[in-house]
């Protein structure tokens, strides 16, 4: 994406995880306080199994680098396309069951006083690659931060509530 890379890699203590890399160069990729932030929420929340678990975080000169549990399944904004390819029928209680995994993860956050504030099919992650049988997690928790305290309100156009579209808080 715009911000950095994720690459596929093996950790002798987590097994397969993704090594999210971020250049310090690239002005979309954030300040290695805002990863910091955001890494401090994931390790708050990594007793829920639909919300992603960060591992760890560093750094080098160039590059800020992010330890995190692999979705290999991808988003669900490319369930409808991967589902379809491999015959599984998308019916209302296939989705009602990533509904409640998802309900189940947007609970927990809440339970620990943070709002997500970025809720959408690409920030929401199929964990193994058994399409009948989705395990979902919660991804991306940039914004979360922000919204735990005082401020204006951000997230992706579209996907705002509109309250606090018109109010921006």
């Amino acid at each position: 994406g715009g911000q950095g890379a994720a690459i596929l890699a093996d950790s002798d203590e987590y097994g397969q995880v993704v090594l999210k890399t971020y250049e310090k160069s690239n002005p979309n990729a954030g300040t290695i306080e805002e990863h910091i932030a955001e890494m401090e929420v994931l390790k708050e929340l990594n007793k829920e199994s639909n919300v992603m678990h960060a591992y760890d975080i560093f750094q080098d000169r160039d590059c800020v680098y992010c330890v995190n549990e692999l979705m290999s399944g991808g988003d669900l904004e490319s369930l409808r396309e991967k589902a379809g390819s491999a015959g599984v029928p998308l019916t209302e209680d296939y989705f009602r069951n990533i509904f409640r995994k998802s309900l189940v993860g947007l609970d927990h956050i809440h339970e620990h006083d943070l709002m997500h504030c970025d809720l959408k099919e690409p920030n929401i992650m199929i964990k193994n690659t058994d399409l009948e049988n989705p395990e979902i997690a919660i991804i991306d928790f940039g914004l979360a931060h922000v919204c735990a305290g005082p401020g204006e309100a951000g997230g992706t156009p579209g996907y705002i509530p509109p309250e606090t579209n018109a109010r921006h808080i």
